[in-house]
């Protein structure tokens, strides 16, 4: 593991407060994404939980989504339910839709933000405010039982998560059960379809009772069930080939919106393409000395635009903040001696929806 990406898992558990369980990533895109993130945090938003538990891990969840015509990237289509009772598993989830979600939850208890990607799906539960569980939920045949290793899951190129298994649990929806050894957190492994798994698991320092945990777990519903990932913007006349790989949302007046994402395209390394978050709210840019940043209008909106040099064997960075859009903060970071777009070309593609 990099030095880089020892600091980003430190820096974003951290954060969180939560204790971060991901193996080696040593694919040279999570080094850059790492690099974008933590200088997204610069730009002084607020860092929430699935921030952390999901940033390192949306590097390697690169898959594909459909697009509007002509390049367009639309809304999310609203899915067809499944049969009661069915589960069908695909190998891809689509970012765009949200798989699991929630049946019982203890007084209190809220699921308030979350984190979707191709072969993951993360929800985080809150509790009286406090962020106390976490579910992940993985596709079809990306997670097996592996000898004395444990439950091992492949996410993509050479990034794993693993769980050791410390013993058989009561049945979960009527299916095999594991306890995993995840430090100090209680956490429960089981396979909700014949080849798919999903693992529930508390915040770090959280204690509730094994009965809580597993009737948490039990009443989980799995399967696109009409609920869709919103956007408070469009992009229009960006090349055909791009996809959302993957989001964090948080729920905001009772619709998930995502507000940070990751693109994809065919014949692109996805290193090389923006990372972008388009939140409500006012948020703050900073500004870098030494002329790396200049204040701009484009579109009608106050900017900041920033060009951060190559550095230490790091690309250059380039970025747009605009703290208040029509009531929406806008980010956007492409790092490359070549980018594939400049922030201020995609920013002027951007059609907001506002707030």
């Amino acid at each position: 593991m990099s030095m880089l990406e020892s600091q980003l898992r430190h820096h974003f558990a951290r954060l969180a407060d939560r204790e971060e369980h991901l193996p080696n990533v040593s694919i040279a895109a999570a080094c850059r994404r790492g690099r974008k993130l933590l200088r997204w945090r610069r730009v002084g938003m607020g860092a929430s939980p699935v921030l952390a538990a999901s940033a390192v891990v949306a590097v390697s969840l690169a898959g594909v989504l459909p697009s509007g015509p002509s390049g367009t990237v639309t809304r999310g289509q609203r899915p067809a339910s499944p049969r009661a009772g069915s589960v069908t598993v695909p190998r891809q989830f689509s970012p765009l839709v949200p798989y699991a979600s929630f049946g019982w939850l203890p007084p209190g208890g809220q699921a308030r933000s979350g984190g979707n990607g191709t072969v993951t799906d993360l929800l985080n539960l809150y509790v009286h405010g406090q962020f106390a569980w976490q579910l992940s939920t993985y596709a079809g045949d990306v997670c097996r039982i592996k000898g004395g290793a444990g439950l091992v899951c492949t996410l993509s190129g050479q990034a794993m998560q693993l769980y050791p298994l410390a013993g058989r649990a009561p049945s979960v929806g009527g299916r095999p059960a594991f306890w995993t050894r995840l430090g100090r957190r209680q956490s429960v492994a089981w396979r909700y379809a014949a080849n798919a798994w999903a693992v529930l698991g508390n915040a770090k320092g959280i204690r509730q009772s094994t009965q809580t945990l597993l009737r948490i777990a039990d009443a989980v519903k799995f399967g696109a069930r009409g609920r869709v990932i919103e956007f408070a913007a469009q992009l229009t006349g960006v090349p055909a080939t791009w996809r959302i790989s993957s989001d964090t949302v948080r729920q905001v007046g009772g619709t998930e919106l995502a507000y940070q994402y990751f693109f994809a395209a065919t014949g692109s390394n996805p290193a090389d393409l923006p990372f972008m978050t388009v939140s409500p709210g006012r948020g703050s840019c900073y500004f870098y000395p030494a002329g790396q940043s200049v204040h701009r209008v484009i579109s009608g909106y106050h900017v900041v635009v920033n060009t951060i040099p190559a550095a230490r064997g790091n690309p250059t960075t380039y970025q747009l903040c605009a703290p208040d859009a029509d009531g929406l903060f806008v980010f956007i970071s492409v790092d490359g001696a070549q980018p594939v777009i400049y922030p201020v070309t995609l920013f002027r593609h951007m059609k907001l929806f506002g707030t």
